[in-house]
């Protein structure tokens, strides 16, 4: 199955990275393999994400058992945790306050950014610039908040995840540390940062820079104006994940990645007969329009 068969690539591409760092003591080429790190980290988390959906044809109590490999024992992030905030993502699609993928850290709209005072204004009125130092720690931010609500968790679900959660760290840091000894630390630290970054290159654009939606309402249209596409060709949503055809996700959430795609066309055809915003871009003008968007909002703050 072809889902299997990413699965074991990428996880063994996790671990090779690790090896191949030790091959020469140079910083160039651990960077390099941390790069491979991050990339077969994320794709991982695609694939979990997929298994969560229900897009890959799996018994209920086989999807949450790899939906565990994935999160927590090869990303050490909690797949409880993550099911939880990504429902709500989906329920509460860019709602301010409700949606758990708009932090609270950022401010999105000027309203917003002309009420704040203290720290978090000053904060505010340099996110533009702050934004894509943050999302380097976004993995190792998911891994404390997965950690933290593990052991919240009633007795027989705490066991289970907690272990795994820590046995992942156990085989990362013992892997590296055998081929790298002290210099693992600067090997994990890239990896967890480049992976925040490529998570950040893959979500940021998919909603980020589009109008916040005031409420949640009946069905999944209503998502639509608040959703944005990327245009790219297959090598592109490969990367992407799938997720850059975001609008259909959203819309059909349990579709698998070839049949989003092979209806994306009459998607649009209908959303723009109907007069529905429907937002497509490339990921270069897709991260310009979020920067910008962040530029506006912190422009409201600097000017108290």
């Amino acid at each position: 199955m072809q889902w299997s068969i990413l699965l074991l690539a990428h996880a063994g591409l996790l671990f090779l990275s690790i090896g191949l760092a030790g091959l020469f003591e140079n910083a160039v080429w651990w960077l390099t393999a941390a790069a491979v790190y991050a990339f077969a980290s994320v794709q991982i988390g695609f694939l979990g994400h997929d298994f969560e959906h229900g897009q890959v044809p799996l018994p209920r109590h086989w999807r949450g058992t790899v939906g565990s490999l994935c999160w927590n024992l090869l990303l050490g992030v909690s797949l409880r945790w993550w099911r939880q905030k990504h429902h709500r993502h989906h329920r509460h699609t860019h709602i301010a306050g409700s949606d758990p993928d708009l932090y609270s850290l950022f401010a999105y709209d000027r309203d917003t950014a002309r009420a704040l005072v203290g720290p978090q204004r000053w904060f505010v009125a340099c996110q533009a610039w702050l934004f894509w130092p943050v999302t380097a720690f976004a993995r190792i931010y998911f891994q404390w908040l997965g950690m933290l609500a593990a052991v919240r968790l009633p007795w027989r679900q705490r066991v289970p995840e907690v272990l795994t959660l820590c046995l992942h760290h156990v085989l990362t840091w013992a892997a590296a540390w055998e081929v790298l000894g002290a210099q693992a630390v600067w090997f994990i630290a890239a990896g967890q940062a480049l992976s925040g970054l490529y998570m950040g290159l893959a979500f940021s654009t998919n909603h980020l820079g589009m109008p916040l939606a005031s409420e949640s309402r009946a069905g999944r249209a209503w998502q639509i104006a608040h959703t944005r596409n990327i245009r790219t060709n297959r090598v592109g949503a490969y990367l992407l994940g799938g997720l850059n055809l975001q609008i259909e996700h959203h819309l059909y959430p349990a579709l698998d990645r070839s049949a989003v795609r092979a209806m994306q066309p009459a998607i649009e055809r209908e959303c723009r007969a109907a007069g529905i915003p429907y937002r497509s871009t490339g990921l270069i003008n897709a991260l310009i329009e979020v920067q910008a968007s962040l530029h506006r909002v912190a422009r409201e703050a600097a000017r108290r």
